[in-house]
């Protein structure tokens, strides 16, 4: 069993080998290599995740402006696509407050 020593900022971690629940062995470049494979993939997924979200969000947008604007030609007035427009701007606040992408204004 061997202990490895790090220090970190100005403290020192002990560690003994292998430690459950990391999902790799420090100690082993092998396994750290392939843990570090494993995070940068999963850190990939999300930033597509993202993206393909970013993506559907600005289909929405434009869906639902397209929506108001039929229901303006429809009705003869500007009123029903102002307040579509409004529900989706919202919504779409709403959606970037929730991935932490943007903060209400004070």
């Amino acid at each position: 069993m061997s202990v490895v020593l790090r220090r970190v900022g100005g403290m020192q971690q002990h560690r003994d080998g292998h430690v459950p629940g990391l999902g790799f062995d420090p100690s082993d470049p092998g396994s750290v290599a392939a843990r570090r494979s494993e995070v940068l993939a999963l850190e990939e997924a999300a930033a597509a995740m993202l993206a393909a979200g970013t993506a559907l969000q600005l289909r929405a947008h434009a869906a639902a402006y397209e929506f108001g604007h039929a229901l303006d030609v429809a009705e003869g007035c500007a009123e029903s696509a102002m307040h579509v427009r409004s529900i989706a701007n919202e919504v779409g606040l709403l959606v970037k407050l929730a991935a932490g992408t943007s903060r209400p204004r004070r």
